[in-house]
C-alpha cells in the first residue's frame, strides 16, 4: 500500500522525494529570522556610527558583541544566499554538469567571502 498513489513508471525509476527538502527549508528560515534581526540591529549600529571618525568607528567595532552581530549577519547573509541561489541555480539550469559547476562556485565564493571577513574582523580587532 505504500506505492498506492505512484505510477508503474515512477516505481520503476524510483522516482520521488530526495528526502533533503526539509531540512533546505528550514535553513533558509531561520536565516531569515537571524537575518531579520541582525538588520535591525545592522541599522541601530550604522545609525550610532554616524558622526564619528575612523578611530572612533574603530572602537566601536573592536567591541565582543558588535564583532559577533557582524559575524553572525555575514554568516548568516552568505549562507542563505547560497541557499537560495541553490534553487535557483537547481530549477532553471538542465544540464547536470553547468549545474554542478554554477553551484558549486557559488558555495566556493560564499566559503571565500565568509572566512575574508573573518580575517578583516580579526585585522580590526587588533588595531
Amino acid at each position: 500500500m505504500k506505492n498506492k498513489y505512484r505510477s508503474d513508471l515512477a516505481i520503476a525509476k524510483n522516482l520521488g522525494s530526495a528526502g533533503s527538502g526539509s531540512a533546505h527549508w528550514w535553513h533558509q528560515r531561520v536565516t531569515a529570522i537571524i537575518l531579520t534581526i541582525t538588520t535591525f540591529w545592522l541599522i541601530c549600529f550604522s545609525w550610532s556610527l554616524s558622526g564619528l571618525e575612523v578611530s572612533g568607528v574603530i572602537d566601536v567595532v573592536k567591541k565582543p558583541y558588535n564583532i559577533v552581530m557582524l559575524a553572525l549577519f555575514t554568516v548568516a547573509g552568505f549562507y542563505h544566499a547560497a541557499l537560495g541561489m541553490r534553487v535557483i541555480i537547481e530549477d532553471y539550469i538542465h544540464c547536470r554538469a553547468i549545474r554542478l559547476v554554477s553551484i558549486l562556485l557559488v558555495q566556493i565564493f560564499s566559503i571565500v567571502t565568509i572566512i575574508s571577513f573573518i580575517i578583516a574582523v580579526l585585522h580590526v580587532m587588533n588595531l
